[in-house]
């Protein structure tokens, strides 16, 4: 539906001159699958290849218009410019122009990385033209990628391709969630899939895009298995979740065990939703500063010899006692979980939400650091890349907290 109405978008409004074209493709393609699958013995086999070769050309013209259709999406950054581009495009479709964008798709294919997509009823029309649509089953190991990695090892815009294919779906969940999601939404009515996850499939983001959306879209979990230990050399931890679109016939098992239900938490008890915020503890936690470079830290224990000894940091305020003001204790989940009183053996340099230029600093010119050499100290330059995303709520709340 969506290479018909020339439009990435599920259920989107479809382009009036473009949509009758490909229409009228899909359903020649149809036509002569349908009569490879009802040929009977007597046929000969240079009639059936015949019919193939002549299913696969008209099919190669339908791949190009939904590759047309894809596309238009990656090619451009912003929606206003995409929905110019997607028109253009089936204009070309609509006037016969479609070919010469072909050498475009091959190049998209064939780039690092590709833009290769997979169109689904068009490889599987057996599959979506019954009465009840859709595969019976899935079984897979889909790859684990945070959103980070899914952006470097795809084309440009491919976490915002994915975010308009799921709804509401995070640009936080890992890759995982999608393919939970791509699964479901091509299962017939009592169909299933059985997936191996990462062990946060039940977690935050990736939850709520995945298991959550599908529990609360007639998805019913029947069987998983919340931790289980890669049985090969690599030391991993997964999930292994089995679940159908539908009403579930079969008993349940959550770890092994019987049980009512399974939740999208993968808990036996509870509901699918995500946990409602608490205004009552406004205020009171938050995220701390996020290094993003280890080498403007501190730390004696580092055997990767990426951050610098405490004898620098020493040696940095003894020269300039000023630069007291910009290092700070560093506590991380280790100390946080290891130690009762949240005991640091770790510092950071935090230049916090000063000026990137120097002369913005004040008649002295000056900043403490300046002049430092070694492991990602501030460069004696006009500018500076600050290393730690700060959070401004916070510090000030910590500020109020220490105030006399």
């Amino acid at each position: 539906k969506q290479i018909e109405r020339v439009n990435w978008l599920e259920g989107g409004s479809p382009d009036l001159h473009a949509a009758p074209v490909i229409e009228k493709a899909i359903k020649e393609v149809g036509e002569l699958r349908r009569q490879i699958r009802e040929a009977g013995d007597e046929v000969p086999d240079a009639v059936r290849r015949s019919l193939w070769q002549d299913a696969e050309n008209a099919l190669s013209t339908v791949r190009l218009f939904g590759d047309l259709v894809v596309a238009a999406f990656f090619d451009r950054p912003k929606p206003k410019a995409r929905r110019a581009r997607r028109r253009a495009l089936a204009k070309d479709i609509t006037e016969g122009r479609a070919e010469e964008h072909r050498s475009w798709i091959e190049e998209l294919r064939s780039a690092d990385p590709p833009l290769a997509p997979f169109h689904w009823e068009l490889e599987f029309p057996e599959v979506f033209e019954r009465d009840n649509p859709g595969f019976d089953a899935f079984v897979g190991n889909p790859p684990f990628a945070g959103k980070n990695t899914t952006r470097a090892a795809n084309p440009q815009h491919y976490p915002t391709w994915l975010k308009h294919q799921h709804r509401e779906s995070h640009g936080n969940s890992d890759l995982v969630a999608h393919f939970f999601r791509r699964g479901f939404g091509l299962l017939r009515w009592g169909g299933t899939l059985g997936l191996i996850a990462t062990n946060t499939i039940a977690q935050g983001d990736t939850r709520s895009t995945g298991l959550r959306w599908i529990c609360l879209n007639r998805g019913a979990i029947y069987d998983a298995t919340r931790r289980y230990r890669w049985p090969g050399q690599a030391a991993v931890v997964v999930s292994v979740v089995h679940l159908c679109r539908g009403v579930v016939r079969t008993a349940k098992r959550l770890d092994g065990k019987l049980v009512d239900r399974i939740t999208a938490f993968l808990f036996d008890q509870g509901g699918n939703e995500d946990p409602k915020r608490l205004e009552a503890n406004a205020g009171k936690s938050f995220q701390g500063s996020i290094v993003l470079g280890m080498g403007f830290t501190f730390d004696d224990t580092d055997k990767k010899g990426i951050t610098s000894p405490i004898a620098d940091m020493d040696r940095l305020i003894a020269t300039d006692p000023r630069n007291r003001e910009v290092i700070f204790p560093y506590l991380g989940g280790k100390e946080l979980n290891q130690s009762p009183t949240h005991a640091h053996h770790r510092y950071a340099i935090n230049f916090r939400d000063w000026p990137l230029r120097r002369e913005d600093l004040g008649p002295s010119g000056r900043r403490p650091t300046e002049g430092s050499a070694g492991h990602g100290f501030a460069p004696a330059s006009s500018r500076w890349t600050t290393r730690i995303r700060s959070q401004p709520t916070t510090r000030t709340c910590s500020r109020s907290w220490n105030a006399p």
